[in-house]
């Protein structure tokens, strides 16, 4: 019956009446009908019933359609349905409905729906979501998104996904979000993506995640980098990483720093490397260090 009504006709709705629909009414609605929904009308919706909704029919909804679900409702939306989702409807998407989506739905969205998501509904995302999301779709987050991640979310991130990432999405990171990300997911970067990083965000490197890096991606590390890192992470840093290091990168590294290198890093120093270091900083050598040199 639900899919006899003439899309024209479903803008009558109200909340209360759709509230009331059965869950194999709601699957017979159609993309047309579902489009010609009064976006007022959708927040009368219930989990079951978007669990209900036909794959095809949830690719009519738009933007203001998306705004007036009730947050606890949005739970219901499984995989293939958040797929079929037109990527102009996700920017409609707020904090709320994005913290009560199950985290096994979040394998479903593309990297075009990514890319239309609002920065502040990115703030609602969990560790468990950001753990479901299909590394392709990872590229399509922008800087001003990844700078609203909240902090307890970074550890949901997989190698996979971090290696997908845009580089110019990198330069969103702030220091307490690198902080909180899992090391193994660090191995994951590449020379280009740490280029991009914001100096501030360096800072919150640790020791463990230093040693996670490829010694590839500590290649694309500039001065500024070198210089935001925490004394206490350099402890991290083994010979292969400091060997794959630009010598221009190196004359951002204070006495601190340099004295809180492993002396099994050591190995990693060359002539140019040397020559590239600020005169104040050798003084942070310590013996065990300087007997390590090549």
């Amino acid at each position: 019956q639900m899919a006899a009504f003439d899309p024209t006709a479903m803008g009558g709705f109200k909340s209360d009446q759709l509230a009331a629909f059965d869950t194999t009414a709601v699957a017979g609605i159609g993309k047309d009908q579902m489009a010609a929904l009064a976006p007022t009308a959708m927040g009368g919706f219930k989990s079951d019933q978007l669990a209900a909704f036909d794959t095809s029919a949830v690719a009519g909804l738009t933007a203001a359609q998306m705004t007036a679900f009730d947050p606890t409702a949005m739970g219901g939306f499984k995989a293939d349905q958040l797929a079929a989702f037109d990527a102009t409807a996700m920017g409609g998407l707020g904090k709320d409905q994005m913290a009560a989506l199950d985290p096994t739905a979040m394998g479903g969205l593309g990297k075009d729906q990514m890319a239309a998501l609002d920065p502040l509904a990115m703030a609602g995302l969990s560790a468990t979501q950001m753990l479901s999301i299909d590394a392709t779709a990872m590229g399509g987050l922008g800087k001003d998104q990844m700078a609203a991640l909240d902090v307890t979310a970074m550890g949901g991130f997989k190698a996979d996904q971090m290696a997908a990432l845009d580089p110019l999405a990198m330069g969103g990171f702030k220091a307490d979000q690198m902080a909180a990300l899992d090391p193994l997911a660090l191995a994951g970067l590449a020379g280009n993506q740490m280029a991009a990083l914001d100096p501030l965000a360096m800072g919150g490197l640790k020791a463990n995640q230093m040693a996670a890096l490829d010694p590839l991606a500590m290649a694309g590390l500039g001065k500024d980098q070198m210089a935001a890192l925490d004394a206490a992470a350099m402890s991290g840093l083994k010979a292969d990483q400091m060997a794959a290091l630009d010598p221009l990168a190196m004359a951002g590294l204070g006495a601190d720093q340099l004295g809180g290198l492993a002396p099994t890093a050591m190995g990693g120093f060359d002539q140019t490397k040397i020559n590239a270091l600020d005169v104040a900083a050798i003084a942070g050598f310590k013996s065990d260090q300087m007997a390590a040199l090549p």
